[in-house]
């Protein structure tokens, strides 16, 4: 794992500096597969996805401070990019196929507190709207919502995320 985690951070610089980027965010997107390797899924110049809700709550730094701050010139130190702790962090998206939601139209959706009182989770939002259609997924717009939970260990993380995401109340009524 460790030299898996080493190369991952050769790869994503190596494509940060290929884009040319010397001041601002970069978004490379990695596979790291079972066998070791690590392979370069995308690289862009923005934040994306949950990069800054991982970043937060995974290391205590503030991506959406840092963009803003370069985007008004001001300075970033030091301090705004030094992590304040270190944590294992799972994301588990909401979807359906080949997530646990129901394909069809949404007929209900519940409070998250149950979700957000399990153990671990850090955050969680829904995104659906009672009467819109989910669908399998096979676009980032197709996730519903998220979960996001620590834990120990990083198995533990994601087995809370996992768990977390199952107390998500959307009522759909199969299509």
């Amino acid at each position: 794992q460790g030299a898996q985690l080493e190369e991952a951070r050769r790869v994503a610089a190596d494509a940060v500096r290929a884009l040319g980027l010397r001041t601002g965010i970069g978004f490379p997107q990695i596979l790291a597969g079972p066998d070791g390797r690590v392979a370069l899924v995308e690289c862009a110049a923005r934040i994306g996805g949950m990069m800054a809700e991982h970043l937060l709550h995974a290391f205590g730094i503030d991506l959406l401070e840092v963009a803003l701050r370069l985007a008004l010139a001001e300075p970033v130190t030091e301090e705004h990019l030094r992590p304040r702790f270190e944590r294992p962090v799972a994301i588990r998206f909401l979807t359906a196929e080949p997530g646990t939601l129901t394909v069809g139209r949404v007929t209900r959706i519940g409070p998250l507190d149950e979700v957000l009182a399990a153990p671990g989770v850090l955050a969680a939002e829904i995104y659906s709207e009672v009467g819109e259609t989910i669908r399998p997924v096979q676009i980032i717009s197709d996730r519903r919502g998220y979960v996001i939970a620590t834990g120990d260990t990083r198995d533990e993380a994601v087995e809370r995320a996992d768990a977390a995401s199952l107390l998500a109340q959307i009522d759909v009524e199969p299509a």
